[in-house]
């Protein structure tokens, strides 16, 4: 364009231009204003986009183009003075407002006109309304942001490990690797590592660092990955080792990278549409760019969102009449929602929560509406009791009064921690037994031990002596011999005390290390042979057995008859002999469990005693009862093994309740 084009005819317009014909035909905004801010003329679409009935009622309106139109005063100054500078704009964005007031983006192409002596007398050039672009740039914005949002890590392998050596880990760090879990116990868990990261990582483990990190992973087929670490210290057998989390982050950062080149791919369409704004023909195809654009992203966000291992869920907030959160709606969830719940998106999209999960409140209402009113994610560990599952939730904001939650079935790692806890308690009584229970008949062996060997100096001294008569003889000898009598007698009491408590560890330990055949159990059947099995014992007590209709579950058959043949035993063992004995079995499920109660009418137990009942040899009455006192302490064992728990209830002189409860069984 030229820089110094004066005006040479009435039209303020350059010789040889019939740009009345122009104005009349341009399907575009065309324009000349004035340096002081007023339109010289216009055509009938530059009215049109003001909001006025024709050019000459734009022109006789506008007096003031900086103060009428612009929504920016400023936006004008810096216009006349890039003007001014290079005598030319091409596509400069900027706001305008209509006669009713409305905003309007702006893109404008204009060059000056001089005089002889090179002085700006006006301004030609031409208006397009980008409003619709804009929007459609905004639009792509809080696409790539909601994908940000929901791009989150999720819980992989686990790994305990002592200075880097792994004690134990979970089949998903078997996956992860390539390793086998034979291959990775014993394993250096350094070796996971790839040399690039390895040193940075042990400083970690060093500083016992509990914060999630990156590194760089290598599996068995030397291949390298990004991978996400989060550790902590937890006490495993008597000692502190770190137990470490694992997930391979590859998805996550390919995602970044594809949402790096998809935004790089929208500059350069943005910029191809920039240099196709100077003609009006191609807008609409610009538009229907930016569009498929949009469309590629949100098919890109919900094949991540449809395809991830975790439970992604999409809410609404829902606010009563003084804008307090009551409840949420379920706008959107994922496949691992339904693989995890068991409730498919139909049955909760568009629902509140309350009627999805039929709870009367809405789980977590106070955590989420904290992240949905602020904006701040937030990250929680909790257990779901409707589903018997542990786990670690992250919330997150895409916009005001929405949140999402991304949710990671913890169970597993919870349940080896809760293991490693019962077992240390174990190990606990385990040492307590040793150092006291067995050092006492020790005792008792080593002190008539010396008695006996006093009594043997005692009967040498009274054979070495000169006796008058045999009677005398007699009476010397029969002294130590008594003592020597008394003292074998203790001694093989205290060994058969010893014999006893080794034994009944050595139970304990067969018990606890058998190996597990779960299956579906028809509990009626099961029952039937355990109470056949105490036929004997029944009749002789003189106690009536009830039982009910049991309900399936599911666990190990050996196991569990164990179990109930230790429960019924107990009932046995304690009746009270003041009235006659009654023993109630039933059963009942309880969401997805089946809770069995073996109830008898015997002496009870007192309350300081039932804390203690499920420990290692612990009898309420050793003079009236035999055994070692592991029958409960192999039922609590057995329940631990098969995910299962038992409890008791009673009341002294009453009777007692022991309740277990166990996984239903499938298609119940």
């Amino acid at each position: 364009m030229s820089q110094t084009s004066p005006l040479t005819d009435d039209s303020g317009f350059a010789p040889g231009i019939n740009i009345r014909e122009v104005l009349k035909t341009a399907p575009i905004s065309i324009f000349t204003s004035t340096p002081e801010g007023r339109y010289i003329s216009a055509n009938s679409a530059t009215a049109r986009m003001f909001g006025y009935d024709s050019p000459q009622e734009l022109m006789d309106s506008v007096t003031d183009i900086g103060s009428q139109q612009y929504v920016n005063p400023a936006d004008r100054l810096e216009f006349m003075r890039l003007m001014e500078e290079y005598g030319e704009l091409v596509n400069h964005e900027f706001q305008l407002r209509r006669r009713d007031g409305t905003i309007f983006w702006c893109s404008r192409t204009a060059q000056a006109v001089r005089d002889g002596n090179g002085r700006i007398i006006a301004y030609q050039g031409f208006y397009t309304d980008i409003s619709n672009r804009k929007r459609i740039e905004m639009d792509l914005r809080e696409s790539e942001a909601r994908f940000k949002a929901l791009h989150n890590a999720s819980f992989g392998g686990i790994a305990i490990h002592d200075q880097g050596v792994i004690l134990e880990c979970n089949q998903g760090l078997s996956e992860i690797t390539g390793f086998s879990l034979e291959e990775l116990i014993g394993m250096n868990g350094l070796l996971l590592i790839s040399e690039k990261t390895r040193e940075m990582v042990m400083g970690k483990i060093r500083t016992g660092y509990e914060k999630p990190y990156e590194a760089i992973g290598i599996r068995k087929n030397k291949e390298e990955y990004p991978i996400r670490l989060e550790a902590r210290n937890i006490p495993y057998k008597g000692k502190m080792v770190r137990v470490v989390e694992f997930r391979d982050i590859t998805e996550r950062k390919q995602a970044e990278q594809a949402l790096i080149l998809a935004k790089e791919q929208a500059e350069e369409q943005a910029r191809a549409a920039e240099l196709a704004k100077k003609q009006a023909q191609q807008a609409g195809e610009e538009t229907r760019r930016a569009l498929n654009a949009l469309r590629v992203s949100e098919e890109k966000l919900y094949a991540l969102f449809s395809s991830m291992t975790e439970v992604v869920v999409l809410h609404e907030l829902m606010l009563n009449e003084q804008g307090e959160p009551v409840n949420y709606l379920i706008n959107d969830c994922n496949e691992a929602f339904t693989r995890i719940t068991g409730l498919s998106k139909n049955d909760v999209q568009g629902k509140p929560a309350t009627e999805a999960y039929q709870s009367q409140t809405p789980p977590y209402l106070k955590e989420y509406s904290r992240v949905a009113l602020t904006g701040e994610p937030h990250r929680f560990e909790t257990y779901f009791a409707p589903m018997d599952k542990y786990f670690s939730i992250s919330a997150v904001c895409p916009s005001i009064g929405s949140f999402a939650t991304i949710a990671t079935d913890i169970t597993e790692i919870t349940r080896m921690q809760q293991m490693v806890s019962a077992k240390n308690k174990e190990l606990e009584q385990l040492v307590y037994v040793a150092s006291h229970d067995l050092r006492s008949p020790l005792v008792n062996v080593d002190g008539y031990g010396r008695e006996l060997e006093f009594a043997v100096e005692d009967l040498g001294k009274a054979l070495d002596w000169d006796h008058d008569s045999h009677a005398e003889l007699q009476a010397a000898v029969r002294t130590p011999l008594q003592d020597m009598k008394d003292a074998l007698h203790y001694i093989r009491t205290s060994t058969s005390q010893m014999d006893a408590l080794l034994k009944g560890l050595l139970k304990l330990s067969r018990s606890g290390r058998a190996p597990l055949n779960i299956s579906s159990l028809n509990m009626n059947e099961l029952m039937a042979r355990v109470i056949a099995a105490m036929e004997f014992q029944i009749e002789n007590s003189g106690v009536g057995i009830v039982m009910g209709d049991l309900p399936p579950c599911r666990g190990d058959e050996v196991q569990v008859t164990q179990v109930f043949s230790n429960l019924l035993g107990n009932a046995l063992k304690f009746l009270d002999p003041g009235r006659p004995g009654v023993i109630r079995i039933n059963g009942n499920v309880q969401d997805i469990r089946c809770e069995y109660c073996v109830e008898d009418n015997g002496i009870g137990i007192e309350a300081g005693h039932q804390k203690n009942i499920f420990e290692l040899f612990h009898r309420l009455d050793p003079k009236r009862s035999e055994g070692e006192g592991l029958g409960l302490t192999i039922v609590r064992q057995v329940m631990e093994r098969l995910d299962g728990t038992v409890r008791v209830e009673s009341e002294h002189g009453q009777g007692s309740r022991f309740i277990v409860s166990l996984p239903i069984a499938p298609g119940i």
